[in-house]
């Protein structure tokens, strides 16, 4: 009677966790195939990414992703 509820709780629970590694990897992913003005730049991304995992990846989305979402520099260098 009391297992039902449980392995809802279970499964929304690992699918949640789920959810959560891929958008981190996702944005690891993004990070590594984007151009930069610097490249320094990269690595500082990627190790904020790393070490703060969801709350980097989620920085990194609305500063950088959101923002420029294809990654592309105009003619000087500079982020479209």
């Amino acid at each position: 009677m009391f297992l039902k509820p449980f392995f809802i709780l279970i499964g929304i629970l690992v699918l949640l966790v789920l959810s959560t590694f891929v958008f981190w990897f996702a944005m690891i992913i993004d990070c590594c195939g984007r151009k930069f003005n610097k490249g320094v730049e990269r690595i500082i991304w990627l190790l904020v990414i790393l070490f703060t995992h969801l709350i980097g990846a989620t920085i990194y989305y609305f500063l950088i992703r959101r923002y420029n979402p294809k990654g592309l520099l105009d003619k000087e260098g500079h982020l479209k």
